[in-house]
């Protein structure tokens, strides 16, 4: 651990995060309204149409509360190590990180992180202030961090 001070707080950015809920949320009710349908026997149109209804407003709720949920997660980084909230009260300690990779789901990217335990970490990358988190890392971590140099890395990439 390199940096001193207090730690930082990055909270995420529901502009990206509420869109590919919501498109995710509409896929899954275009998928699911014709099994019900079918498993019905009733193969009306309008039937379908009904169902669809139902599904895609039951879905649309879903992703809503969803983005609610994670209006309330954070993620902090500070000397001492890099914590997700609500979530534990010990921070991943920077010296048990051992593994970091990035992975994408959809539009959606997350670091992974492996420490010392086996155990997988995973925290969101669509932050509000995606620059000051990588920048915060670097200061608390060190520059030459697996987390600071994937983080960098990553950065590089997105931005071509």
């Amino acid at each position: 651990m390199s940096g001193h001070g207090e730690p930082r707080t990055f909270w995420l950015r529901l502009l990206v995060l509420l869109p590919a809920y919501l498109v995710f949320a509409q896929a899954c009710a275009l998928v699911g309204a014709p099994v019900l349908w079918a498993i019905r026997y009733d193969l009306t149109w309008q039937r379908f149409v009904n169902t669809y209804l139902v599904v895609a407003v039951l879905a649309t709720v879903a992703a809503l509360a969803r983005t609610l949920r994670a209006a309330l997660q954070r993620i902090e980084v500070g000397p001492e190590g890099i914590r997700g909230r609500p979530g534990p009260i010990e921070p991943i300690y920077w010296d048990a990180i051992q593994t970091v990779r990035v992975s994408r789901w959809s539009v959606l990217s997350y670091l992974e992180l492996e420490t010392g335990k086996d155990r997988m970490h995973r925290f969101p990358l669509y932050l509000a202030d995606l620059p000051g988190f990588v920048a915060a890392v670097e200061r608390f971590a060190g520059e030459d961090h697996p987390l600071t140099w994937a983080l960098w890395e990553w950065m590089e990439s997105e931005t071509e």
